[in-house]
């Protein structure tokens, strides 16, 4: 039979190109160090005899001593049966081909590992040279091509043992003469260590092998010795071995932190399961016991069936799983297997390791890997890796549109020759090494067509899967923002200027608009006051002439009534123009320290109202802030006295005024509440409009210059009111350098 092997070509498809632009190989080394080198993986091969268990250990190890050195990440050990003429392929890396099949008939075989044991000469074939191979041969390109191509034979003195090869399918000069050097250098030691290694495992079968016959070759003498005698002591003492193994066996079984069961291979129903194996799956035994994987839900019947069948042909090691457990959750199992013989029945003993968390990591890190790639390749602005000396190692779509140049073009160019300033990526690289980042570098661009781009440039530092340190840049191609504001710039210098034509305008009619609301309040002033000091002057008029005639009449009561009445009507017109003048005038402060617990209680004292109507007082904020006391004292008597007032309906049930004081987020807060019939919503939104009143009397400036007074104090009057319930004024003062709290 002929093996079909590598046929050389090109990489295929964008990925694999992608992935060429980044290979995973050892650095080139100098003379010196590449001796160096060779030494320690000979030792490490030489070393590997002792401290590997078995050929596939000594292979592995192999392969790692001689990565360190020379890129090795496609290789082969092809070991060869000169007795069958035969080639076997025991440990093959390929990252794309499958395991080939065996080469029979080597001594006419025309395959190049067949003509580099047959012939023990090394081969070092270029794509060239590949391609004659085959086509001379005739032999299809079943497989991804190569670009170059190594095979060394692995000789003990005049014996072919095998030989080593290794391929790189993207870079023609991917090996010199001093790679095949190298490894004809180290062929005879790995020759020697894979037969030494061979030769062991050889001889340790034998040896048990040997052991066990002697053994029973002793007890078969022993039995015709001892006769019956023997025979039952035997018995005896093969009982009680076999007691103590099965109790060993047990309590390992059904200790063991991983997943264990025994089934029947015949149909596969499970006889035990050990402890792990309930909890993880939520089973009780009597649940699991005579059932199979497939009746529990865990598995499909045709994967059991593939199970039992890979048996048959030997053990099975480390096939990774999937499971389901009894709530129907995902379990990923890392699942090993052999069969064992129960009272004369073959049994599987299957032991599965829970790698579901570390699969699901695993699935994270891909899932994160992809969305990465997909940000990486739609991203609307560029995006780079590239090394340190200034080698491009990767770049999407948008920076390649950006530059005008193509992947495989950038790769012969470093990445300082496209800036307009050759200065430009040295002073990026020092703010990267000084701060780790380096945020908007501003950078301008010379495109293949030479035209010139705007950049800015954001950079930080990131660590391959190699150890190597690189740099992941963002690219963002302001030159269209650019002109953008400049155009803005233009645009608002034009709309600036129609702003300060139109600003003129809007002052000119706001002129005319104050000049006609003052005539306006005016009007509406002159109009209020007229009619609210007629009617006190109509009726001192009116006391008057009573007392003319009371007068002629001597009648003095009556002259006593007009008088009062005469100077009641006096002071409501002197309170009128009082109001007015404090609307007018400018309102100075003279602030002094009082105690307002204690000067509120002495105004409360002097006030007057009805009977019917419960004061209550709540004075204990222990505070004294500087206040100008007349007009506060105008303020807090004004807000009181409309308390009073909404208290004066006679359908009210209830008639409490309460007053109080409070620390609030340091503002002294004086509350006044009553349990009047509250303010309508349509009259609530005019209450601080200047000249509003709901009274038969005054001129509705009122709470108009209370709310003035308040802020004078560098505080607030704010009302709350609810229809049917009441109405809360509170009164605001901020804690100045001039508060003290007397208490606690």
């Amino acid at each position: 039979m002929q093996n079909r092997e590598i046929a050389p070509g090109k990489p295929g498809t964008a990925q694999e190109k992608k992935e060429y632009l980044q290979p995973d190989i050892p650095l080139p080394l100098n003379g010196s160090k590449r001796v160096e080198t060779a030494i320690t993986t000979l030792y490490d091969i030489s070393r590997a005899i002792s401290s590997t268990k078995n050929l596939d250990e000594l292979f592995v190890s192999i392969h790692k001593s001689l990565s360190k050195i020379i890129d090795v990440m496609d290789f082969t050990i092809a070991l060869y049966d000169k007795k069958k003429d035969i080639i076997t392929f025991p440990y093959r890396i390929d990252r794309d081909n499958p395991i080939p099949i065996p080469i029979e008939n080597v001594s006419v075989s025309e395959t190049i590992t067949a003509r580099v044991v047959r012939t023990r000469q090394t081969l070092f074939l270029k794509e060239s040279d590949l391609l004659r191979v085959f086509r001379s041969h005739r032999q299809p390109y079943v497989h991804v091509p190569a670009k170059v191509w190594i095979g060394i034979p692995l000789l003990i003195k005049d014996d072919v043992l095998g030989a080593i090869s290794v391929k790189n399918r993207y870079d023609p000069n991917a090996y010199q003469q001093e790679d095949v050097d190298f490894l004809e250098s180290v062929s005879d030691q790995i020759a020697i260590a894979i037969d030494r290694k061979r030769t062991e495992d050889a001889l340790k079968k034998a040896y048990d092998e040997m052991e066990e016959n002697v053994r029973l070759r002793t007890i078969e003498l022993e039995e015709v010795n001892a006769r019956l005698r023997a025979e039952i002591q035997e018995r005896e003492r093969a009982q009680e071995v076999l007691r103590m193994s099965e109790e060993k066996f047990s309590k390992a079984f059904h200790a063991s932190p991983s997943l264990m069961c025994i089934a029947r291979l015949q149909d596969g129903r499970f006889i035990d399961v050990n402890e792990t194996f309930l909890r993880v799956h939520g089973f009780r035994r009597e649940e699991v016991i005579g059932h199979t994987s497939a009746e529990l839900g865990m598995v499909p019947v045709e994967n059991r069936e593939r199970v039992a069948e890979m048996l048959r042909k030997g053990p099975v090691h480390n096939l990774e799983i999937r499971l389901h457990n009894k709530a129907g959750q995902l379990v990923y199992g890392s699942f090993s297997a052999d069969i064992i013989i129960i009272e004369g029945q073959p049994h599987m003993l299957a032991v599965v390791d829970d790698i579901t968390v570390r699969k699901q990591a695993e699935d994270a890190l891909k899932e994160s890997e992809e969305k990465y790639r997909a940000i990486f390749e739609n991203a609307p602005v560029g995006i780079t890796l590239s090394s340190k000396d200034g080698r491009l190692l990767a770049a999407n779509q948008a920076f390649l549109d950006m530059i005008g140049y193509s992947s495989g073009e950038m790769r012969k160019k470093p990445l300082s020759s496209l800036y307009v300033d050759p200065e430009a990526r040295k002073s990026l690289l020092k703010q990267v090494d000084q701060r780790d980042v380096a945020v908007n570098f501003p950078a301008r661009i010379r495109r293949k067509d030479k035209t010139i781009v705007d950049t800015l440039l954001t950079t930080t530092k990131v660590h391959q899967s190699s150890g190597e340190e690189a740099l992941q840049s963002i690219c963002v191609d302001v030159s269209e923002i650019e002109r953008n504001r400049k155009e803005l710039d233009k645009y608002q210098r034009h709309l600036e200027k129609m702003v300060e034509e139109r600003t003129s305008e809007i002052q000119s009619l706001q002129e005319e608009l104050l000049k006609k609301e003052r005539l306006a309040v005016m009007g509406r002033l002159t109009a209020t006051v007229a009619h609210e000091i007629r009617n006190p002057l109509g009726t001192i008029n009116t006391s008057i002439f009573s007392i003319k005639a009371a007068t002629a009449k001597n009648e003095p009561e009556r002259i006593k009534r007009s008088l009062m009445l005469a100077e009641r009507n006096v002071k409501r017109c002197d309170d009128i123009i009082t109001e007015l003048l404090d609307y007018t005038r400018d309102v100075r402060l003279t602030l002094e320290p009082v105690d307002m617990d204690a000067w509120i209680k002495e105004v409360l004292e002097e006030q007057t109202y009805p009977e019917g109507i419960r004061l209550i007082q709540n004075l204990c904020c222990g505070l004294t802030i500087p206040i100008d006391r007349e007009y506060f004292r105008r303020t807090f008597i004004n807000v009181f006295t409309n308390a009073v007032d909404a208290l004066r309906a006679e359908n009210l049930i209830v008639k409490e005024l309460t007053v109080e004081t409070a620390l609030v987020d340091q503002n002294l807060e004086v509350r006044i509440m009553d349990t009047g019939m509250g303010i309508p919503e349509d009259i609530f939104e005019k209450i601080f409009e200047p000249l509003f009143s709901t009274k038969g009397f005054g001129v509705g400036l009122g709470l108009t210059i209370a709310k003035d007074i308040m802020e004078k104090h560098q505080g607030d009057l704010k009302i709350q009111s609810e229809v049917g319930k009441g109405t809360m004024v509170t009164l605001r003062l901020p804690l100045s350098a001039g508060s003290e709290r007397h208490f606690q």
